[in-house]
């Protein structure tokens, strides 16, 4: 039988390897990932091609700027559409407190002027679905970064939602997140919401140009997302949230006054309503910003 002293050395050895281990963790923690949660609304027969083809271009942007290993891609479409999905896949993510969650969502969308945003999945029937239960859902986990970026209508739409461009070209798979997805997502801290439109507004899509002939042909996506790719695909030098939403408020309302000069849009089945603007309309951290 061991010796009581040898007995006590041996634990006080086995503590202060413990102890190292458990320093060693808080120490050199995980490195941040960006988690994202990409929502479409594929059950609204009207826009379901087109949403399609838009997780593929915000996820296929996420693909090119942030390495596999840094990164998780999650999507819900057609029949998963509905508050209860959306909310337990929040729960089941693997979130930690160093991590960024981005809520990227596309499709109808529509404003309570007492509960703010929410969505009426057709799997549930039109039930509201409000962006602060998603938001509350997140914060769960207490993720260092929380980021929901919702393209829709800000008010009950009378007509459909439009065509929405796909990612393309081949994706070269990065060694690192690039400098804008670092300086977005991977080093800033707190909650970021951007919304395509402010209350009482129509989020456009099928933006029209005209071709070499001077006829009227419509592009592909909404106004916000195909800006929003763009914006990040063409410049992708490190930035910070105040400056993305004065860019695409300013890019969002120049193409909207470009592309309907007399005031009015389109929402379908030939019905034109008069709207003067489209207006990007963000909070960071519970404040507007301007």
């Amino acid at each position: 039988m061991r010796s009581p002293p040898f007995c006590r050395f041996v634990f006080r050895r086995c503590v202060a390897a413990v102890l190292v281990v458990l320093w060693g963790a808080q120490a050199f923690p995980q490195d941040p990932r960006l988690i994202a949660l990409i929502v479409v609304d594929t059950q609204s027969r009207e826009i379901a091609e087109d949403m399609q083809t838009n997780r593929y271009a915000i996820g296929g942007l996420i693909e090119k700027d942030v390495p596999e290993t840094l990164r998780e891609i999650r999507v819900i479409e057609g029949e998963k559409f509905k508050r209860s999905e959306v909310l337990q896949t929040i729960r089941n993510l693997n979130i930690g407190k160093q991590d960024a969650v981005l809520f990227f969502y596309s499709g109808h969308g529509y404003y309570d002027t007492t509960r703010g945003s929410f969505l009426k999945p057709p799997a549930d029937n039109g039930a509201k679905f409000y962006l602060s239960e998603i938001r509350k859902a997140l914060n769960q986990s207490s993720p260092r970064l929380r980021v929901c970026i919702l393209d829709c209508c800000s008010v009950i739409p009378n007509g459909s939602l439009s065509r929405f461009a796909p990612y393309e070209g081949q994706v070269k798979k990065p060694e690192e997140p690039s400098p804008l997805f670092r300086s977005l997502f991977f080093e800033p801290s707190g909650e970021v919401i951007i919304n395509s439109s402010k209350p009482g507004e129509y989020a456009v899509c099928r933006t029209h140009r005209s071709n070499v002939e001077g006829q009227r042909n419509y592009s592909t996506g909404s106004l916000f997302t195909s800006l929003l790719v763009d914006e990040w695909q063409q410049n992708g030098e490190p930035s910070d949230w105040a400056a993305v939403h004065t860019t695409m408020r300013r890019r969002v309302a120049e193409d909207f006054e470009r592309f309907y000069p007399d005031g009015f849009i389109p929402l379908g089945s030939g019905k034109r309503i008069q709207q003067a603007t489209q207006t990007v309309w963000t909070f960071r951290d519970g404040e507007p910003l301007e």
